[in-house]
């Protein structure tokens, strides 16, 4: 019932959501003194303690693996529900296949606006959109401005040319324009990008004040690595987090990571809320390289207890009852390690109560820097060049 992608250039994103899965399972299969949803109990009480059985599926990030994939879960495994894709350009075509199914598709960590503006009645995201992401980011932006006078004016966006970048750029142009910056250029590259040195040098000669990226593991470490080539670094850094927050990513470039803004669902190492701790200690003795939780695995930890929290309201395993459950869903932020409000579904499947966090990589930790109610810390902006450093 749940894919990713495991075996391509992805794949260590795809490894540490399946981590965070696993994690939420054995939450809800075992009896843990946590103050989540199902977690104090054994299995789903309403229906005579079962044992939730996840069947993992590998979308090697192709949208049509994952639609195959999709239908394969429904039609041989005889699965209830399917979530993932961690891809927008894969949950878009395998969400499509449970439409046709009627089977539930809740979705942790795709971004892209779009896939609730199709009209599904099957399909439900527990995580904000890139519309919400990215009006957050210009708007820390702005208001650093004023608060700061930094007088940044210029934006430049570098983006990867899949589904969900062409979609986050849409909203970061908007939100650039409307927050009254000046918008130099659009940069798109290509997600078999194996070179990024080109693009870096034309960023450098551009340089713009801030720099937003849009990308994926793999070749958020190409760009990191030219930036630090042609010793050239914004005043502001802006993620939208994806390659930027994997074990991978992070573990490459050591500190030369810091500095980066990153809009985040997770509530941060340095949340007030006693069980970020709790379930981030169990995560780590769980991965290989004893790695942190972040937005990505976050989100899918949380996806997942939504769906087993349907399923167990719903007392069925029809997927019609399951699929009203979650439309039924309304939790509160205390259930939660994200930094939402709540889990609420409008008519599209939007999670209404998803609000975004950024955090700030500095000495090789996520701190939380917006918003200012439950950021402990304060942006260190502008960023130092690599040479200052």
């Amino acid at each position: 019932m749940q894919f990713f992608p495991l075996s391509d250039r992805d794949a260590s994103g795809g490894r540490d959501c399946k981590i965070a899965v696993e994690l939420a399972s054995d939450l809800i299969n075992s009896k843990y003194d946590l103050d989540l949803p199902l977690a104090q109990t054994e299995g789903l009480p309403n229906l005579g303690g079962a044992r939730i059985h996840v069947i993992f599926a590998d979308s090697r990030g192709e949208p049509t693996t994952g639609q195959a994939e999709a239908e394969r879960l429904i039609t041989e495994e005889n699965v209830i529900a399917l979530t993932g894709a961690w891809h927008s350009a894969v949950t878009n075509p395998a969400s499509e296949v449970a439409e046709k199914f009627s089977i539930p598709f809740i979705c942790g960590s795709s971004t892209s606006p779009s896939l609730t503006d199709r009209g599904l009645d099957w399909f439900f995201r527990t995580a904000p959109h890139d519309i919400t992401f990215s009006e957050a980011m210009l708007q820390f932006a702005k208001d650093l401005n004023d608060k700061k006078d930094l007088k940044m004016r210029t934006v430049l966006i570098v983006s990867v040319d899949d589904e969900w970048g062409v979609n986050a750029v849409q909203a970061e142009e908007r939100f650039a324009k409307e927050m009254g910056f000046t918008l130099v250029e659009t940069l798109i590259y290509s997600t078999e990008i194996v070179d990024a040195s080109s693009e870096a040098l034309h960023v450098k000669t551009c340089n713009p004040d801030i720099l937003i990226h849009n990308s994926f593991t793999a070749d958020a470490i190409l760009f990191m690595e030219e930036y630090k080539k042609v010793n050239w670094f914004p005043k502001l850094f802006l993620v939208q987090d994806t390659g930027f927050e994997t074990v991978e990513f992070l573990q490459t470039m050591g500190n030369d990571a810091d500095f980066i803004v990153n809009r985040s669902a997770w509530a941060g190492l340095d949340s007030k809320l006693p069980i970020v701790k709790e379930v981030n200690d169990l995560y780590k003795a769980r991965h290989p390289d004893g790695a942190d939780m972040n937005g990505n695995t976050a989100r899918e930890f949380t996806a997942f207890l939504v769906l087993a929290d349907a399923i167990n309201r719903a007392g069925s395993t029809e997927p019609e009852k399951i699929r009203c459950a979650l439309a039924e869903t309304d939790w509160p932020a205390e259930f939660l390690i994200t930094s939402w409000r709540g889990v609420k579904f409008d008519a599209a499947g939007q999670n209404i109560k998803a609000t975004p966090a950024l955090l700030q990589r500095l000495e090789e930790t996520w701190q939380t820097v917006w918003p200012s109610e439950i950021a402990p810390a304060e942006v260190q902006v502008p960023s130092p060049n690599w040479s200052q450093r």
